[in-house]
């Protein structure tokens, strides 16, 4: 693979990226609260009746509370609960949302639904991983390929962060250094990219203290995250069984308007007691195939370590 070519493949992928980064850092505080009546409810710029509306949201809609301010009065009250929907900061009036429930549904829903089993699909592999490298950080393990890098290991080799600021500029390098950071600050517990295919694996940690969450509401609250966002689609998803606890599997894509590239994420949620692991893998569509068999097989090699605080 040519140089050039190995860079336009690498710049797709960091579209994809950026928008990972974004959507952890959108979800990684605040509260679900749903919207509450029978009809929309308009969610605006500030917390003032004049301001511009930022979205319409539906009765039931799943949104992610972060602060509560002082607004307009209405209905004798002038608290406004502010919204963080994927990096979008938006006010709705308090009276019009209420803490949500573990089985409440937010506004997407499939044709399937009414008829969706409680019987998970098991997670399984056939690929020999005997050979794969283990990634470990704290509570957890998991399995990869060869040629799978960590990116804070990445970020700490010198000589050949040189080499790449000569070839692609400071800015990439630059990048590689934010993800190495966010992954110290806990934004994320691992991040590994692969460079031949241009892929990317996040791991990230949530925790639902006090809240018994559920498969069902942790496959509603992904899906209404991820069609919230410009250029993104739902694929797939559904319930599924893993060796490390019951979780969900979702598949978008996102379709980036200025490079014409579509980026491929596959979603799994793993529901470990009062934590949530959300482990995603980025990659071009093109190549999905290939990458979803593997990343099934690192997925099924995740493990837990309760003991290991």
């Amino acid at each position: 693979m040519s140089a050039q070519k190995w860079f336009r493949r690498f710049i797709w992928v960091l579209a994809a990226c950026i928008i990972m980064v974004v959507r952890a850092a959108a979800q990684s505080d605040g509260t679900p609260y749903q919207v509450v009546g029978s009809q929309a409810v308009n969610a605006r710029q500030c917390p003032q009746l004049d301001c511009a509306v930022v979205a319409s949201l539906q009765p039931d809609t799943i949104v992610m509370v972060v602060d509560v301010v002082s607004g307009d009065t209405v209905f004798d009250s002038d608290q406004w609960v502010q919204v963080d929907a994927d990096g979008t900061v938006m006010y709705v009036h308090s009276k019009l949302v209420e803490p949500a429930e573990s089985e409440s549904a937010p506004l997407y829903e499939t044709d399937s639904d009414d008829e969706e089993s409680d019987v998970n699909r098991v997670i399984s592999t056939s690929i020999d991983t005997s050979a794969w490298i283990a990634y470990t950080d704290q509570r957890i393990e998991l399995l990869a390929p060869r040629g799978w890098l960590n990116i804070v290991e990445l970020a700490a080799d010198t000589g050949f962060l040189n080499d790449l600021r000569e070839m692609y500029g400071a800015d990439f390098v630059d990048w590689i250094g934010d993800l190495s950071r966010d992954c110290k600050d806990g934004v994320y517990v691992l991040v590994l990219t692969e460079f031949e295919g241009s892929g990317m694996i996040y791991v990230e940690r949530k925790y639902w203290t006090g809240t018994s969450i559920t498969p069902r509401y942790l496959k509603r609250l992904i899906e209404t995250r991820n069609v919230t966002i410009q250029g993104a689609n739902l694929i797939n998803s559904e319930l599924v069984r893993l060796p490390a606890g019951d979780g969900v599997r979702v598949v978008t894509s996102f379709s980036d308007e200025l490079t014409g590239s579509i980026t491929a994420n596959i979603i799994y949620g793993i529901i470990i007691g009062d934590e949530v692991y959300y482990l995603t893998l980025a990659v071009q569509a093109e190549h999905i195939d290939y990458y979803a068999d593997m990343f099934d097989a690192v997925i099924t090699s995740f493990d837990y370590d309760a003991s290991n605080t």
